[in-house]
């Protein structure tokens, strides 16, 4: 189970396959993760005695996590104050979505996180759903208020840690020169861009990677000896097998003793049980 869980869904998260990445993260000094997300794997994570750099295109997610890890009481406080109704959820929806600031505060996090925890399946963009609560189904106010209390150990585990609103490439280019650092890379998978939006200074836009560009980074980032990354895909990317060392996320075996396999795959620029690489490209994937 995850050491500290995550503060709110996300689109993209890899919070049913946290334990198999986690297993296979080596030892480190440093941490670097440029796609955080709601930050699933470095909270499960024990926190490293050097550098822990998180970092996402979202403006709005960033603030919202330094607001976790700064104001905590503040935010808590101010998320006590909003009714779980879809009154609330649509005031989220017209605030992140319809208006750019010039600065950010509690209210703006507060609305940030309570539309990431009020939206139907963690989904993302103003035409998102409102999860209601209904019979027979979970309850989905008791779980927006009992995430309150997981706030202080979020607020605790981010101490210490850097949160900076970057593109990818900013961060990958911020990897320490000293130390051993671990890179682990969650990008959005090919043909999903629009399934995640990002604040910028031109407003709410759908998040737009260059995935032959950032294969060819991780591939230059691949050669420093230290250096380990470890990369998410999904199943569809074009010659898999040849590429680095692959796991199957979420394997299971059925009852006729065949694999079910799932949509996502982990790749390591390292062998994990020995440390070593096998310096495989992925020059020609996308």
């Amino acid at each position: 189970m995850p050491e500290t869980p995550p503060p709110f869904p996300y689109p993209g998260s890899k919070s049913a396959y946290t334990d198999e990445i986690v297993e296979k993260v080596p030892q480190h000094t440093h941490f670097v993760d440029p796609f955080v997300g709601a930050g699933g794997v470095p909270l499960a994570l024990p926190r490293p005695p050097g550098i822990t750099y998180l970092a996402d295109a979202d403006a709005d997610l960033i603030h919202c996590l330094k607001t976790i890890r700064d104001h905590p009481d503040e935010l808590i406080s101010r998320l006590k104050q909003y009714p779980y109704a879809r009154e609330t959820y649509r005031r989220a929806q017209e605030v992140i979505f319809e208006t750019t600031p010039s600065s950010r505060g509690i209210d703006r996090a507060a609305l940030y996180y309570f539309h990431r925890r009020a939206a139907f399946a963690g989904a993302d963009g103003e035409d998102a759903g409102f999860r209601a609560t209904a019979d027979g189904r979970r309850n989905a106010a008791r779980q927006y208020w009992n995430s309150l209390d997981r706030l202080h150990p979020i607020s605790a585990r981010l101490q210490n840690t850097t949160l900076r609103a970057q593109d990818w490439r900013a961060t990958l280019a911020a990897v320490p020169d000293e130390g051993h650092t671990v890179v682990f890379v969650d990008p959005p998978y090919r043909g999903t861009a629009d399934h995640y939006t990002i604040q910028t200074a031109d407003g709410r836009t759908a998040s737009d990677i260059d995935h032959t560009t950032l294969f060819s980074k991780l591939d230059a980032l691949a050669t420093r000896t230290n250096v380990d990354i470890l990369l998410t895909l999904d199943r569809d990317t074009p010659q898999l097998e040849n590429k680095w060392t692959r796991f199957s996320l979420g394997q299971t075996e059925n009852t006729s003793g065949s694999s079910a396999q799932r949509s996502d795959v982990l790749l390591t620029s390292f062998t994990p049980d020995t440390g070593t690489s096998p310096s495989p490209s992925l020059a020609h994937w996308a």
